[in-house]
């Protein structure tokens, strides 16, 4: 897996995701005294990509970057959207699990989905 610290530019509050994710993402261990743990995927930096695991499970996190954006530019949303059409109709992709348009969680909207080992 080629991921790296979070980079400086793309750094967020993890406490303030884990609390979220604990009440928004169904099945998440919100009762683990383990820290969530979070790395940057060197590659897919159109939209920054993140691995997080806590416990023994393992997410992927997408998020738009950071400032000012062109209108239609970096639109997770449209992305989870499309991903989750894919997962209905029996295609394989990493099913996605939860889109937040909630800004104050990590400063832009951003969505979850299962990691998956290739």
């Amino acid at each position: 897996m080629d991921t790296s610290e979070v980079r400086a530019e793309h750094k967020f509050d993890r406490i303030a995701l884990d609390k979220y994710l604990a009440r928004h993402l169904r099945g998440y261990p919100s009762n683990s005294n383990e820290n969530l743990v979070v790395r940057q995927y060197r590659h897919g930096q159109s939209n920054p990509t993140f691995y997080m695991r806590k416990g023994s499970q393992e997410f992927v996190m997408r998020k738009k970057p950071p400032g000012k954006l062109l209108r239609h530019a970096h639109q997770v949303e449209r992305e989870f959207d499309f991903t989750e059409a894919l997962h209905k109709v029996g295609f394989p992709v990493a099913t996605p699990l939860h889109l937040c348009q909630d800004v104050s969680v990590v400063g832009t909207e951003f969505y979850i989905m299962e990691h998956v080992q290739v």
